[in-house]
């Protein structure tokens, strides 16, 4: 069973990655992850942390992450690599 919903975003071009389970996500930690694994901080807001190695992704305490791209196999990618950050958090 996938641990998350992956659709295309309808306001722009992008995809929506929600998890189906309630996630509270540390964003320190999410970014000190994420940055192990060459992603590039672009934005911590506190409420949300953008980060940016093939696309933009912004990243919610809430697990929602929004990946800035219209080409859908990179946007899956990044989902299942992503996704075993979440996975940790539920």
């Amino acid at each position: 069973m996938s641990f998350y919903l992956l659709r295309p975003c309808q306001d722009s071009a992008a995809f929506e990655l929600k998890p189906r389970q309630t996630v509270k996500l540390d964003l320190q930690q999410a970014l000190e992850w994420l940055r192990q694994r060459e992603f590039r901080k672009v934005v911590d807001a506190g409420v949300m942390v953008i980060v940016e190695r093939e696309c933009m992704v912004n990243l919610y305490p809430s697990g929602r992450m929004l990946l800035r791209t219209s080409d859908e196999k990179l946007a899956e990618k990044l989902a299942a690599e992503v996704g075993v950050l979440l996975n940790g958090a539920a």
